[in-house]
């Protein structure tokens, strides 16, 4: 059996398996810490509260991102996605937007504290992880990923007034956690895309107090991001997309829909012509 326990695990562990199977795991470990980038505060700089909302800005390359590592992940459409264009196309995004986010931080406010920023890194870090594993082998994704979970849980432990030794352990535990996960999809013969999180492997209520922040920012917006709730949750739960689909969306990308304002509407309009 495959054990992934800490970050030199991991990279032992991918250095030893095929690109389709050191994919599959890491897609789905960039997909757990994913709402870790809500740590960020919604306006983009303390002194511009009209500028582009950062959130949305994170979130929109890093779910294109995320569906394109998932779908050339998944069996129905491993094989369209190897190489090329479409992997850079979304990699030169993620870096640009995380250069964006990182200047968006106020560490003098709560909401934009260094810690959080290194929480949000190391997601959109677990992401470029993902997308690396299909040139070489690497156990970044799974590793940054357990690295982006474990701050998140740090950062809302302290903000709630945990103590040093309560934030200790609820980190520590959530890395175990997000290790444990890893380890089972390495140990999946079926890849069948499970839900994330199990009854004997549960995400840490701090995450999914996140994922309730991320959803109630999108809420403000169906239109805009409807689908993405949809697609997430459908994950989160174990409800698998169209692939074909999904790879479509996230190979087509436009002009402009990396744009702070007016990209994501962009985009689900043409989302909508896709799916409809």
């Amino acid at each position: 059996m495959d054990e992934i326990s800490d970050t030199r695990g991991a990279w032992a562990w991918a250095k030893a398996q095929p690109v389709e199977k050191r994919s599959y795991v890491g897609a789905r470990a960039a997909l757990r810490a994913f709402p870790a980038i809500f740590l960020c505060r919604e306006a983009a700089y303390k002194d511009d509260p009209d500028a582009f909302n950062m959130r949305s800005v994170i979130a929109l390359p890093t779910l294109f991102g995320l569906a394109l590592s998932s779908a050339a992940a998944a069996r129905d459409t491993r094989d369209a996605v190897k190489e090329g264009r479409e992997l850079d196309i979304v990699w030169a995004a993620l870096e640009h937007w995380s250069a964006e986010a990182a200047g968006g931080f106020d560490p003098a406010t709560a909401d934009g504290d260094r810690a959080a920023e290194r929480a949000m890194t190391a997601t959109l870090d677990a992401l470029s992880g993902v997308l690396e594993s299909f040139r070489r082998a690497s156990g970044t994704a799974i590793s940054d990923s357990a690295r982006a979970i474990s701050k998140a849980v740090s950062v809302l432990a302290e903000r709630a007034g945990c103590t040093s030794d309560e934030i200790d352990a609820r980190a520590e535990a959530a890395a175990a956690v997000a290790y444990a996960a890893a380890t089972r999809d390495a140990n999946d013969p079926e890849q069948d895309w499970p839900p994330l999180w199990s009854p004997d492997l549960a995400a840490p209520p701090e995450l999914l107090d996140l994922w309730e922040v991320g959803r109630a920012h999108f809420g403000k917006d169906p239109e805009t991001w409807g689908f993405w709730v949809d697609w997430y949750e459908g994950l989160l739960n174990g409800r698998q997309p169209s692939w074909p689909v999904t790879l479509r969306i996230a190979t087509g990308i436009e002009s402009g829909e990396w744009e702070p304002v007016g990209g994501a509407a962009l985009a689900a309009r043409r989302i909508a012509r896709i799916t409809g």
